[in-house]
């Protein structure tokens, strides 16, 4: 999966295109719930056609966490036809049927607007979870950075899904997760990058702790395309929840970065684990994504 990801996100940076067909606003409201929109329970019982909103949690590039919400819609032949990613001030749109560009074929969703291909002010990622490679039930993650060529670029990353309920966290042994991580780094020169890396979660339910870690780290130049090994973005950290309470957290450091990660169980017996995460170092250097991960 990872050699998957490394290359999708290739082909994103390349492609990143103007979002002529999206919007990026600030204020308010909830994506707009059509009459056949049904509420997320698990991808397999995704609607076609049709559209499921899902829930989440979003982290912005200040740190903020909100809630966010996702509406995903399919054709009558299970394809993807339009995203719609909203956080407390962000509001952004690809729909295919006004010329959008959302690629499911792998195991990372490419989402992007416009017909320019040397265009890369805007850029967008989303685990895909029906590809073999994830094959993910009851959650996915994503990044999205808009408006590069601004002093005011907006980025974040967003965690959505099932939660399992705080009740049904088992409290006894535990499980190791497995999964991908990806996200958007800016280094201190203000060169943007896009991020992948392999993720692992080892959760004790006794003690309510989790070993997070990620590994084999890849940066991938988003004007360039050259992508190159980034140990340095490799993260480790100890999370904790309380008893029955299902929203984990906990400090996450690289060599140089220093940030916090916030994340969820999901699915009905903790099957998946999920989070965003977002770390700085020197002046001007930050790192923010999310990632997903199934026993």
């Amino acid at each position: 999966m990872q050699q998957r990801l490394i290359k999708l996100l290739i082909v994103f940076s390349l492609a990143g295109i103007l979002l002529s067909g999206c919007s990026s606003s600030g204020g308010g409201g909830k994506p707009h719930i059509d009459a056949g929109d049904l509420v997320f329970k698990k991808w397999s019982e995704t609607p076609s056609p049709g559209a499921v909103i899902v829930g989440g949690t979003a982290q912005l590039k200040d740190g903020g966490i909100h809630d966010s919400n996702t509406v995903i819609a399919y054709d009558e032949n299970g394809a993807i036809v339009k995203i719609q990613i909203e956080t407390h001030d962000t509001n952004i749109t690809w729909d295919t049927r006004t010329g959008d560009t959302i690629d499911a074929s792998g195991s990372i969703i490419d989402i992007y607007s416009g017909t320019n291909p040397a265009d890369k002010n805007n850029i967008a990622l989303m685990g895909n979870p029906t590809d073999p490679a994830n094959n993910w039930e009851y959650q996915s993650f994503g990044a999205w950075m808009t408006d590069r060529s601004m002093p005011g670029s907006t980025f974040g990353a967003f965690s959505m899904g099932a939660q399992t309920a705080g009740s049904a966290i088992p409290t006894t042994a535990s499980a190791t997760f497995t999964g991908s991580a990806g996200g958007i780094y800016i280094d201190s020169t203000a060169t943007d990058y896009t991020v992948s890396s392999d993720v692992t979660v080892t959760a004790n339910f006794l003690n309510r702790s989790l070993d997070f870690d990620t590994s084999g780290t890849q940066i991938t130049n988003i004007d360039t395309g050259t992508t190159t090994a980034a140990a340095n973005l490799d993260m480790t950290g100890t999370l904790t929840y309380l008893t029955a309470k299902n929203n984990f957290s906990g400090p996450v450091t690289t060599t140089s970065l220093n940030g916090t990660t916030t994340g969820h169980f999901y699915g009905p017996s903790a099957e998946e684990v999920g989070g965003v995460f977002n770390l700085t170092g020197a002046p001007g250097e930050i790192y923010s994504g999310a990632y997903g991960a199934k026993q």
